[in-house]
Parts: C-alpha cells; structure tokens; sequence
C-alpha cells in the first residue's frame, strides 16, 4: 500500500483511480491509518471535488447574513459536506471521498443522481471492500447531495454496505427540491446547477443532461420511482436533522423516517449544529462510532 503520512498516524493516498462497469475511472482520496491494519471504510460520493475544502468566502458571507456556524473544528483535509478523514481514522476506520462521474477529476458525463451514479457508489463500494486496509465494511456519511446518493445506492443493496448517515437529505427530488408544493423553485437551483455542477465539471466530457432545462419539461416518474426503491433498501440509517435548514423543508427527514422504518426500529437523535458549517455536526459523533461498530468492538 502506497501513500504519503499527512500526520503521524495518518496515511492519504491521493487520486486513486477506481474503474466503474463501463469502465469509466472514478477519482477518489484515501484516508487511513498509518498501522496499514483491515478497518472498515466511511465513505462520500462528491459533486464539489473531493480535493476541495470549505469556502471560506462564502463562509464570510453567509456570516454576514447572520447565519451562525457554532465552534464546529475540524481538519484542513474535510471536503465540503464530507466527513472530517482525520476524526474517523484516529477512531478506528479509514475515510474514502471520491468525485462523482464526469465532475473535477473523475471521467464521464455528469448528471444529477442518475441511475448511472447510483450503480459507481455501488461499484465504490464493492471496491473498497476489496481493498486490503479495508475489513469488508462499509458505511456511507455525508450532508446535502452526499446524503441524497445515500438513498440512491441503498436501493441497490450492494452486499458490503452495512449502514449509512444521510444528514439533511431530500427523499424526492421532484416535490420536496424542485417544486415544493407544485411551485417551481427558482432560486437555489439555478444557483447550485450553474455555480456548482457546471463549475465543477471535467472539462473533457460533456453533461449527461442540461438540469435546468429538463425541469421545465420533468418527468416527475424519473425523481419519485426511486422513493419507493429506496423505502425498501433494508439497510440501517441514522438520519440527523436540524430545524434550521434553509433550503429544504424541515418535515421531509422525520417523514421519510416514519416510511423507512417501523416504531420498533425508529431511533431519535438530537440534532446538530446548521448544516451550512459544512460537515456532520459533532454532537452525534459518539453514536456514530457505535452506528459504524468494527470488527474489535
């Protein structure tokens, strides 16, 4: 095994190529521990670049605005939505963040979860669990779009996937993110789609699709034929919310938890800290260690 020591007991193997069914080569960063042990793996699907970290202009910002971060620390290596690699691998486990088909350093034509990006998580997956530092577990984290691919591969049931953290996830990308209530929303869409993904785009391959104009003409099927898959994927989910979510409704976790799960397996967390700080929220930290158990515990 490879790599470069970012800290005494840190190991990152950067821009390790990863080939897709088709073979399309995803690109990913590695975080594990320096003993070169078989520990489980964290993983996030990224459409921001898995080498980019938070924006501390937009940051400056948003504080203008009043939006309040809290004392949330964590390490310079923590990509945007993505769980910080440094915690998790000082506890036990090794982090994996790779870009999303077709976005910054991964080949391919992007989409907006596509089914065609649900099938890369689940060859991620499949991947890691592979791996010699990995002990075959794998657990999926993330915040926003990294917890909306959550739902997406779950569905797959890919048989190393043991458990994910979906934090502030939309379940219908169709009601609850493009029309709430039958509206068209027209303002963080266009945004994200243009400042975003289309920034962030590998510039040798076009786009599977133009977002914003297949809203115009959407098929509402394509976004909520998944819902249903998702309800039965059968794998384990702790689902933090906030109240403070800006953008997404706040009802849409606690909804889809009552569909995902029956009273018997319903868990209730509190919630964290906005999710604008970028990063799972610390205070369910400690239960997600014991969500993600390893092999020694």
């Amino acid at each position: 095994m490879g790599g470069a020591p970012i800290d005494v007991d840190v190991i990152l193997e950067r821009d390790l190529p990863v080939r897709m069914r088709d073979g399309v080569i995803l690109s990913a960063n590695l975080f594990r521990p320096a003993d070169e042990g078989r520990v489980p793996a964290i993983m996030s699907v990224t459409p921001y670049g898995k080498d980019r970290q938070r924006d501390r202009l937009i940051t400056f910002f948003m504080r203008l605005t009043g939006v309040r971060f809290g004392n949330i620390k964590v390490s310079r290596f923590t990509g945007f939505e993505a769980p910080d690699p440094l915690y998790w691998v000082r506890g036990g486990y090794a982090v994996m963040l790779a870009d999303v088909r077709g976005m910054h350093k991964s080949q391919g034509r992007a989409g907006v979860l596509t089914d065609r990006d649900a099938e890369d998580y689940y060859d991620l997956i499949e991947w890691a669990a592979s791996q010699p530092w990995c002990d075959g577990a794998v657990g999926l984290s993330g915040v926003s779009y990294l917890a909306m691919s959550q739902w997406r591969v779950a569905a797959l049931r890919p048989p190393h996937l043991n458990a994910i953290i979906p934090s502030e996830a939309v379940s219908d990308l169709y009601r609850e993110m493009a029309f709430h209530g039958g509206i068209p929303e027209t303002g963080f869409v266009p945004t994200w789609w243009k400042r975003r993904m289309m920034a962030g785009r590998n510039r040798q391959f076009d786009f599977a699709e133009d977002f914003l104009a297949a809203l115009e003409r959407i098929d509402a099927s394509r976004y909520r034929a998944s819902r249903s898959a998702r309800e039965r994927s059968g794998v384990q989910a702790q689902m933090p919310t906030t109240t403070t979510d800006m953008s997404n409704p706040p009802a849409i976790t606690p909804m889809l938890f009552t569909r995902l799960f029956t009273r018997a397996q319903r868990k209730i967390k509190p919630p964290g800290e906005v999710e604008y700080s970028g990063r799972v929220p610390p205070l369910p930290f400690p239960f997600h260690f014991r969500f993600f158990p390893k092999e020694d515990s």
